[in-house]
Formats: C-alpha cells, structure tokens, sequence
C-alpha cells in the first residue's frame, strides 16, 4: 500500500461495507423533489463530519455514499452496481488527491465532503449531467473517508 491510496480491496471493501448497511430509512421521494435529496444529502454528510466516534462517523459516511449513489442512477438512469463502477473509476482518477491519504486530517476530510454536497446543491436544476458529476464526488469522497476509516478501525487493537 503507497501512503497516498487505498488498496483497491480497501475501496471494494468500503463499497461493500455501504451495500450491507444500505439505510433503509431513506426512502425515494415520490417526483424526486430536489431540496428533500439535497436535504438528505447534507444531513449525511453532516453527521459523518460532526462526530469522532467511528461507528457514528461510518453510518453518515455510508448514508452520504448510498444517496449520492441512488441519486445519480435516478439522473442517469443506470444500475447502483454502474454507479459504483464510477465511484471505483473516480477514485483511481483522482487517487492522490482523496480523503483516503495519510496525512490529511479528519477536519480536512469534513472540508472536502461539505465542498462536495455544496457543489451539488449549487449545481442548476436542469443540468443533469453537471449534477451526476457532482453527486460522484460526493459518493467518491464519502466511499474514500469510509475506506480510510474502516482502514483505521482494522489497524487498532
């Protein structure tokens, strides 16, 4: 493992880990209102960043990884298991710049996945393709601090 990327089974293992506790809770909105995903979508995310506590902090991560995922095969019309495809492609793209390194903090981490969720919500409402992008890298970022913290979670004894 090089200190700049997770091992692709560290990934998987996180996309794994989102599949398993895909929340339940979390149900389509009927037309798909915006402001309710956008809502869900931020109150994930925030959970993930407001705690320290690695149970807590993996559920936000999972339910902010798992709405962005369903969001985006609603846009664009494709199976979870393609949009997972995309967050593994993004991910080896974007590799050394993801919340997954070392040496970056978890308040670097929040920053990042809170940029992320702001991208989407300021994305026009009738651009989808520009609103997929932006949800990948909220899936992405979210998958990739869920690696690091299940990495971390392994590592201690």
């Amino acid at each position: 493992m090089t200190a700049t990327s997770a091992p692709s089974d560290t990934l998987d293992r996180a996309i794994d880990h989102t599949l398993r506790h895909w929340p339940g809770d979390l149900p389509a909105p009927p037309g798909h209102h915006r402001a309710y995903s956008i809502g869900v979508l931020a109150a994930a995310a925030g959970q993930a960043c407001s705690t320290s506590w690695a149970p807590t902090r993996q559920s936000g991560l999972v339910r902010t990884a798992a709405w962005a995922a369903w969001w985006i095969s609603e846009i664009l019309n494709v199976s979870i298991r393609t949009v997972w495809e995309l967050v593994r492609a993004e991910y080896r793209r974007a590799h050394k710049v993801s919340p997954y390194r070392p040496d970056m903090s978890d308040d670097d981490r929040a920053d990042w996945l809170i940029t992320q969720v702001g991208m989407v919500a300021d994305t026009p409402a009738d651009h989808d393709e520009d609103l997929a992008d932006a949800l990948l890298q909220v899936a992405t970022t979210a998958t990739a601090w869920l690696a690091h913290t299940l990495h971390d979670t392994e590592e201690q004894p």
